[in-house]
């Protein structure tokens, strides 16, 4: 009797142990039904949201219109010559530090020319004509200064870090890169 007594008290002890959740191998021993605790649940793939990088947004479309409005921003008024204020014209970084190094006139030259006709005065009339090239464009510039002076004058037009349309180079229209505002010699542009 000793020894069942004893037995009882140690079966007794180990539940106590085990606290009310567990289960200790001498209580599963000494008891015929056995369960075991359920394995603990981990989350699944789906259960874990996951981070799916979201693409930049899309810069909006440019349209023919608004390269034609930027031409006009460019060269605005009756008689259009450039942007007048620098700091308010729509420009690149490289372009606005490259009109303002051309601002300033060469010793024995003659004054600077105005910003973007490559002129020395304001044209009498304007005619553009753009078209869309990726997510800018080139709008092809006319100015007319009477029956038979004109200069004709591409303006290529990007889209800024912040998706604006901003001025990056000035080319005579058909001249190619030797007539960008860019090359050491500046081309004049009129016929």
């Amino acid at each position: 009797m000793k020894i069942a007594i004893t037995l009882l008290l140690t079966v007794l002890a180990l539940v106590g142990c085990a606290g009310s959740g567990g289960h200790s191998s001498a209580l599963r021993d000494a008891t015929t039904t056995t369960t075991s605790p359920a394995p603990p649940s981990t989350p699944g793939p789906s259960a874990v949201p996951s981070v799916v990088p979201s693409a930049p947004p899309a810069a909006p479309s440019v349209s023919a219109a608004d390269l034609d409005a930027m031409a006009r921003r460019i060269f605005p008024g009756s008689h259009p010559a450039g942007c007048g204020e620098l700091a308010a014209c729509p420009l690149t970084d490289r372009l606005r530090a490259r009109v303002e190094q051309l601002s300033h006139t060469p010793p024995g030259q003659p004054g600077p020319v105005v910003q973007f006709c490559r002129c020395q005065n304001g044209a009498s009339g304007m005619k553009v004509t753009s078209e869309v090239t990726g997510p800018g464009g080139i709008a092809h510039v006319e100015l007319v200064y009477g029956p038979t002076f004109t200069s004709k004058i591409d303006l290529i037009i990007v889209r800024g870090p912040d998706s604006r349309l901003l001025l990056d180079d000035t080319r005579c229209t058909g001249g190619g890169a030797s007539t960008s505002i860019y090359a050491a010699t500046l081309a004049a542009c009129s016929t």
